[in-house]
């Protein structure tokens, strides 16, 4: 069953921002010490069950950065995701640190969240910022051989119609 809200008063709504900043921290420094562990089980043990338990908690939750915290166990960690299966396997790198201690080292100053940097916000009203988007996709596919792009010379008039437009400011 759904929860029903209500549009609540300015100081219910500041007190409930103050508990999201608190609550929000609090989740990203436990998904951190997971991060950590999964990638240390993996590393040390071949053990990948705990990053392939949070992963499923993370997914099902929604509004996670998820792709970042795939990239930063990648990273660090003997781990691989599937995408097809949607599991984590073992993935024997020589690269990867095993020692527990220098792991931790290594780890200290980097973050789950910052393996994949966060795309500013943009309105959903930009048609100039999706135009820029749909261009760079376009221009990529192009310069792949044996892609043939159909009405290829609408690029370039959409090209110019954007070109003296400023990004939105992020």
């Amino acid at each position: 069953m759904a929860k029903s809200f209500a549009i609540l008063t300015r100081e219910q709504a500041e007190a409930r921002i103050a508990l999201i900043g608190k609550r929000g921290n609090a989740l990203t420094n436990d998904i951190q010490a997971i991060a950590v562990t999964a990638i240390g089980y993996a590393n040390v043990h071949g053990d990948v069950t705990i990053a392939q338990s949070i992963y499923t908690t993370l997914a099902t939750l929604g509004g996670i950065r998820l792709n970042s915290f795939v990239k930063y166990c990648e990273t660090f960690g003997q781990l691989a995701y599937d995408k097809d299966t949607k599991n984590f396997a073992y993935f024997k790198r020589d690269s990867a640190e095993r020692d527990p201690v220098a792991l931790m080292t290594q780890l200290k100053g980097t973050r789950w969240f910052d393996a994949i940097k966060q795309e500013a916000p943009v309105s959903v009203y930009d048609v100039a910022e999706m135009v820029r988007k749909m261009i760079a996709k376009l221009e990529k596919a192009g310069k792949q051989e044996g892609v043939t792009i159909n009405n290829a010379e609408l690029i370039e008039g959409l090209a110019d119609l954007v070109e003296g437009i400023e990004p939105a400011a992020k």
